[in-house]
This record gives structure tokens, C-alpha cells and sequence, in this order.
């Protein structure tokens, strides 16, 4: 593999001093003066040209957030080999910071590039409105059969855990149901009045793996990028981190504002977030996955994924409480 990297790294006109392997794809390179780090990347042809323009973007309208590729002597973002494409940052160390100051830095950071690339077009808000009644539909078709799944497993003498697990958070899915159904309701309210939709950049993989902080906070791998609206970054972003207990609710909401600072969400935005986060299909689809095939995985790992889904859940009702706050705050300031 050494070979490989020699060769990629003569395209950028570097002779490596010392090459370490980091993970299956990445790999840190010295000169002996400066350090670089070395993408093996999953880009293809289809969307290799897009993955360009987002680089060029950022240097046009000065996203300093996304992190700079360094580029070939034949002036390319990336350099081929065996039909691979590999592309050249610098090597940074990433800073320790606590749990806040890591959430608020990637709201900025997220937030500057979301305001920076967005564009506004009219839409056809009856085809919108028409999509989300029939998604509200069926989703209150679901506690028809997670009622089914709590009666099928009281009969059996003996739950598994996974079994109990589902019949003790019958009630949390009974609330996330009533509650995305209120909010769907919002969401169009708000939408009927509204004929326009915004779009920005978006990340497409959004977590911490993809956070670099060093003397500013930039975000890395850029292979899934697309224009979409702003939520879907968002969305990704705050179920990735609620999957385990190190961030608390608390902390991403009292932080929202340093992404709001930058780019300002409308109510439907805001509404159309809760209603990403309150989906309820990847917890039903576990559930009859488990029904289906219950020794597909070990129960250990069938719990924990159950587990991981159902937070998200719970966050998504914690960020309705939240927007719903915000909104009167803002009713209240208006009247006064």
C-alpha cells in the first residue's frame, strides 16, 4: 500500500517521509515538515463533479468552516489511482473541549455554511401538503400495530427483554404518534401561507466523526453532500447524537441559538424538524424485524438498537416542547 501512497503523493509533488495507516481509508503523511492527511474516498464519477463544486464554492463565498483539499500539480482537487480517487488535507489536531462548547462550535459551524448557500424557490405547496396528510395517515395507522405487538408478546409467559422493553414504551409511542400528528398539522397550517422553500448545502452525514475543532471548527468528508433544505443536515445531526446518553436534551436545545444566529429557520422549518425526528418507522421496522427472524442478532444488540431509536424518539418530543416554548416567547414578545 506504501507504493500506492508514494504515487499518489508525487501528484501533489510530495516525497513521504513516514506514511501511518489511520483507518482503513485514511492515512496520515509527514515530509518531514508538515503533516497532510490522505483520503481514500468512496466518490464516483457520478458524483464526483459535484463533490468539486462544493470546493469551490467554499472558496468563493469564504466557508471557512469546510476544510481546505490542497491541490494536484495539474491544479485537480483529487488524484486517481486504479480508478479510486484519493484527495489531500492538511493534518490538524483536533482540541478538547467540553460537551457544550463542541455543540455550540458545530451549530456555527453548520449554520454559516447552511445561511451562506441557501436559495429560495416557489413550490407547489398543494403536492407538499397532499404528501405529509397521507404520510400523517399512516402513521396513525401505527399504533394499530404496535398495539398488536404489545398484545402478542403478553401472551407469551415469559418476555424476552426485548419483548418487555417494547410493552413498557407502549405509552412513549402512543405520545410520539398524538404528538407528530398535532405537529403535521402545524407544519401545513404554517406551509398554506408559505410558497416558498428554502435550500442549502447540506452535509448529507452529519455527526462528531466528521468534526474537526482546531483554532477554528471545521467539518470534514464531504462525499454525501447535496442541496437540500437546511433540516436534513439538522435532522441527521441531532439523531446521531441523542443515540446515546452523552448529550442530554438540555444541552442541544439551550445551544440552538448558535445556529439560528447564523441561519434564521421559519415556523414550518422548525415544525418539519420535529416532524423528522418523531419518525416512527425505524422503531416499528425493528420491532418486526425481531418478529420476523428474533435470532437474526443477539438480544443484547436487538435491545440496544431498540434502545438507540426509541431516544431519538424521546428528543423529538423534547424538541416539540422546545419549539412550541419558543414559539409562545416570541407570541408574547410580539404583544408586548
Amino acid at each position: 500500500m506504501n507504493e500506492v501512497i508514494h504515487k499518489i503523493a508525487e501528484q501533489y509533488g510530495i516525497h513521504p517521509y513516514k506514511i501511518e495507516q489511520v483507518s482503513e481509508r485514511l492515512f496520515r503523511i509527514s515530509d518531514g515538515k508538515h503533516l497532510y492527511a490522505l483520503k481514500q474516498s468512496n466518490l464516483t464519477e457520478s458524483n464526483l463533479a459535484f463533490w468539486e463544486y462544493i470546493y469551490h464554492q467554499a472558496y468563493s463565498q469564504n466557508i471557512q468552516s469546510i476544510l481546505p483539499v490542497y491541490l494536484t500539480k495539474q491544479s485537480k482537487l483529487y488524484a486517481i489511482n486504479n480508478q479510486s480517487y484519493y484527495y489531500l488535507t492538511p493534518w490538524l489536531s483536533s482540541n478538547k473541549l467540553d460537551q457544550q462548547q463542541v455543540i455550540r462550535n458545530l451549530y456555527n459551524a453548520i449554520g454559516e455554511i447552511h445561511v451562506k448557500t441557501k436559495r429560495t424557490q416557489f413550490v407547489q405547496t398543494d403536492t407538499l401538503i397532499s404528501t405529509f396528510t397521507d404520510y400523517q395517515k399512516n402513521s396513525a395507522e401505527l399504533y394499530k400495530k404496535e398495539l398488536y405487538f404489545v398484545e402478542l408478546f403478553e401472551k407469551n409467559r415469559f418476555m424476552s427483554p426485548f419483548e418487555l422493553l417494547v410493552c413498557t414504551q407502549f405509552r412513549i409511542m402512543d405520545n410520539v404518534l398524538t404528538v407528530l400528528n398535532n405537529c403535521i398539522d402545524l407544519f401545513i397550517s404554517q406551509i398554506q401561507n408559505d410558497k416558498e422553500w428554502n435550500y442549502s448545502l447540506c452535509h448529507g452525514n452529519l455527526n462528531l466523526e466528521h468534526i474537526l475543532h482546531h483554532n477554528d471548527t471545521y467539518i470534514l468528508n464531504w462525499e454525501k453532500a447535496t442541496y437540500d433544505n437546511a433540516i436534513m443536515d439538522l435532522s441527521i445531526l441531532l439523531k446521531q447524537l441523542v443515540r446515546n446518553y452523552d448529550q442530554s436534551s438540555s444541552q442541544l436545545t439551550d445551544s440552538f441559538s448558535a445556529y439560528t444566529n447564523h441561519n434564521k429557520l421559519k415556523k414550518s422549518e422548525l415544525y418539519l424538524l420535529a416532524i423528522y425526528l418523531l419518525n416512527p418507522y425505524p422503531y416499528i421496522k425493528k420491532i418486526q424485524d425481531y418478529i420476523d427472524n428474533p435470532s437474526n442478532d443477539t438480544m443484547i444488540n436487538q435491545v440496544k438498537d431498540l434502545q438507540f431509536t426509541s431516544r431519538q424518539l424521546l428528543f423529538g418530543l423534547k424538541w416539540f416542547e422546545f419549539v412550541e416554548k419558543e414559539k409562545s416567547v416570541k407570541d408574547n414578545n410580539k404583544e408586548n
